[in-house]
């Protein structure tokens, strides 16, 4: 078809606001709605034209056969952006604008919708809600986030370290651009408690810091000792002594968790 000619194409999908998502307008389904499923399939199968996918929506989308598409060579996130989105979107396709920005939210595959109630509050009832109990295989991952550039990560800690319960700890990571362009970096620090029905993961977290290419900086996370623990199924704020799992970056750190004067549990 004539799209063959194009080096490029850029189609966008959504949900199309408020008529399907929001105040009374509960989802059943975490496809994108009509025949937008199919109107990508037929573009990426019958002409072979490299297709960029811009999203518009609100809520989480099972995109999975857009990610599973060889011939989608980029997916981005517009969301609902306002009168400045276009120029917003041509800018970052265009590599003007450097993207660095993490997804907010978990997006989880359709079949999800079927085996949650709307009514469960329940954080931890199979196979769990967010990114803190959700034990399926996501789409895509709460702060996920890809850039035009490549970093690389130096931890200034020890990966393998103890302290007392009720100690504070501090994460010094070097970072530096590694890549041909300038660009921000959104870092997220992600702890995994001690505990039978600890979350998986848990944000204790985040800085925004930009690095011109071959450039270092210095980064710190002070994890204060309540970020350590978690709220409980049945609502008690606590620390366990224990192994306490770090993940920032790429940089994976194990901390032992040790009691003091006899105490093994402390309760925030």
């Amino acid at each position: 078809i004539f799209l063959q000619s194009y080096k490029q194409v850029i189609i966008t999908l959504g949900l199309g606001g408020n008529k399907i998502e929001g105040e009374e307008h509960e989802r059943e389904s975490l496809l994108l709605p009509g025949i937008q499923a199919s109107l990508l399939s037929n573009i990426t199968t019958k002409t072979k034209t490299p297709v960029i996918l811009v999203l518009v929506n609100g809520g989480p989308v099972d995109i999975s056969y857009a990610k599973d598409n060889n011939n989608v060579k980029a997916i981005l996130e517009a969301y609902y952006p306002g009168q400045m989105g276009g120029l917003a979107v041509v800018n970052t396709i265009f590599g003007s604008n450097k993207p660095a920005g993490r997804l907010p939210y978990t997006f989880y595959p359709n079949e999800f919708c079927s085996q949650v109630q709307i009514g469960d509050l329940n954080m931890r009832t199979p196979p769990g809600k967010t990114y803190r109990f959700y034990t399926g295989t996501p789409i895509y991952s709460f702060g996920y986030g890809l850039s035009y550039t490549t970093f690389s990560y130096k931890s200034l800690t020890p990966l393998e370290d103890s302290i007392f319960i009720g100690e504070d700890y501090n994460f010094g990571i070097n970072v530096t651009n590694t890549g041909i362009t300038d660009s921000d970096l959104v870092l997220l620090a992600f702890s995994q408690p001690s505990g039978e029905d600890a979350p998986l993961s848990q944000l204790f977290g985040y800085d925004r810091i930009h690095l011109n290419v071959g450039e270092t900086k210095t980064v710190y996370f002070f994890q204060h000792a309540n970020k350590m623990g978690y709220v409980n199924k049945d609502g008690a704020n606590f620390i366990n002594s224990g192994l306490m799992k770090v993940k920032i970056a790429d940089l994976e750190y194990q901390i032992t968790i040790k009691p003091k004067n006899n105490i093994h549990t402390l309760v925030l």
